[in-house]
């Protein structure tokens, strides 16, 4: 049997969520999508939509997040390189 290591309280309920480029991205129903890395806050992204789904992976030659909204918007964020 395992055990609960840790928990992390949400403001909102969670719609979403991915594990990509070495962090856990949860999307919450108020918008908003946040980067974790273990269980610290690394980085917040305000969609302002609830999010249906999200992906990371290889968009060309740069590394994307594709988000896909309740409304039927289609977010590309390319993220920044890393030197």
């Amino acid at each position: 049997r395992s055990k609960k290591a840790w928990t992390v309280d949400m403001p909102a309920t969670i719609t979403n969520a991915a594990l990509g480029f070495s962090l856990l991205l949860v999307a919450l129903s108020n918008g908003e999508i946040r980067g974790y890395k273990e269980k610290a806050l690394v980085d917040v992204l305000r969609v302002n939509e609830v999010v249906l789904a999200l992906t990371c992976g290889v968009y060309g030659r740069e590394e994307a997040m594709i988000i896909v909204t309740k409304a039927g918007g289609l977010l590309v964020k390319m993220l920044p390189r890393t030197a």
